[in-house]
Order: structure tokens, then C-alpha cells, then sequence
């Protein structure tokens, strides 16, 4: 259960991550 709750953590971290990235291209 911690495994999985610590994957997808990861994975929605890197996802918020590559949001504001491209976020901040459009932008400039």
C-alpha cells in the first residue's frame, strides 16, 4: 500500500512538474 501511495505521488509530482513547465513556455 505504501509502495503504491508513493508511485503514484511520484507520478503526480511529475506530472504537476511538466504542467508548469510547459506553463512557463507558453508564457514566454
Amino acid at each position: 500500500m505504501v509502495v503504491i501511495l508513493g508511485g503514484y505521488a511520484r507520478v503526480c509530482s511529475f506530472f504537476l512538474w511538466l504542467c508548469f513547465c510547459s506553463v512557463l513556455l507558453f508564457h514566454v
